[in-house]
This record gives structure tokens, C-alpha cells and sequence, in this order.
């Protein structure tokens, strides 16, 4: 009986090896035949799945941007108050904080080393996406979405240059802050659930 591959999950599997192989070797250095040797499969194989490594790039941000919004988003009930959200927020970045620091790295390397590419887009499309999911998380928009994710990816690059030198719970702390100054001068908290914008 033939072997009933699920290719969906083989799919995934195969990009999150690129994922590790990227993170550990950089992905100038990668190519598809130390792609297939990092994911235990033949060369033909991969090729089955991805035409080449910008295919593999692509589809890799996309997975790992759905997946880590299914995450942070699955831990919170939609009555959830933006405090609770900011808290979940946080506890997925100490929890993640070395895969996230590897993400960024990536990143940052697909910007320095194909200047102009379609690659670089791949990680402006995720960015959006996470920018967008945050904002929704949080439950707020406009300037204050905008301002708050920039604290955010600025921890993170801050962490990742220093890594002794940032202290999530004290962002975290001063988020909470920020938050509650700001439903005060609102005349009362914001409504957790709101409609956020891109």
C-alpha cells in the first residue's frame, strides 16, 4: 500500500528547516540542496514543494506570521480588557524572544542583501500582517497602533543588539503605563474589542 504523504504538514515541515538553517547559517549562505539536507529530504523533493528560494522565503513568512497571531490570539477571549491583551502580548515575546530575535535578524539580512527584490517585500508583507494583528490584539488604532508597535519592534531590535540590555517586564510595565495614562485622558478605557486599522 502506497505511503499517503500529508502534504500540508510535509510542507511545513520543510519550511520550518529553511526557517532553523536560515537563522543558524544566514540566508545568502543557504541554498535548495542545504535546505533539502537540513529538512531530511532529496533535492527533487524540495523542488516538488518550492521552485526555488525566494518561493521558500515567501512561504515561510507567511507561515510563521499566521501561525504566531493564531497563537497570541487563541490565548485571549474577545471580552478580554486591554491590560489582560497587553499582558498576553508581552508573555508570547518572553516566551519566543530567541525565535523572535532570529526572525528579525532574518529580516533585516533579506533587506541588507537583496536590496530591490521581491524578497524584500515578503518581509514588508509580514510586517503588516503583524503590525495589523497587534493592533487588533490590543484593540486600538490609528497613531496609538502605530506608536505601540513601533515600541515593540524596537524592544525587539534592542534585544537583539543588546541582549542584556533589555527588560521585558519593565516594557512591559511601562506599556501599562502608557495604556493607563492614555484610557484616562480618554475619560475611561478604550473599548478592548475595537476595529483596528492597517
Amino acid at each position: 500500500m502506497p505511503k499517503i504523504v500529508d502534504h500540508d504538514k510535509q510542507r511545513e515541515a520543510l519550511l520550518d528547516a529553511s526557517f532553523r538553517l536560515f537563522a543558524e547559517g544566514g540566508y545568502d549562505a543557504a541554498t535548495m540542496r542545504k535546505i533539502a539536507a537540513a529538512a531530511g529530504v532529496s533535492t527533487g523533493a524540495l523542488y516538488h514543494y518550492f521552485p526555488d528560494k525566494p518561493s521558500i522565503l515567501a512561504a515561510m513568512f507567511d507561515l510563521l506570521t499566521r501561525r504566531d497571531i493564531a497563537r497570541v490570539q487563541g490565548q485571549l477571549p474577545l471580552e478580554a480588557p486591554v491590560p489582560a491583551r497587553i499582558a498576553a502580548l508581552f508573555a508570547f515575546l518572553r516566551e519566543n524572544v530567541e525565535y523572535l530575535r532570529a526572525l528579525l535578524s532574518l529580516a533585516l539580512e533579506v533587506y541588507r542583501h537583496e536590496p530591490g527584490s521581491a524578497s524584500r517585500a515578503y518581509v514588508q508583507t509580514a510586517l503588516r500582517s503583524y503590525r495589523t494583528a497587534m493592533a487588533d490584539i490590543l484593540g486600538v488604532d490609528g497613531t496609538l497602533a502605530e506608536m505601540a508597535f513601533t515600541f515593540l519592534l524596537g524592544s525587539l531590535t534592542y534585544g537583539t543588539l543588546d541582549p542584556d540590555g533589555l527588560d521585558l517586564a519593565q516594557a512591559e510595565t511601562f506599556v501599562q503605563g502608557v495604556w493607563t495614562r492614555f484610557a484616562a485622558a480618554q475619560g475611561g478605557p478604550v473599548p478592548a474589542s475595537g476595529s483596528a486599522a492597517g
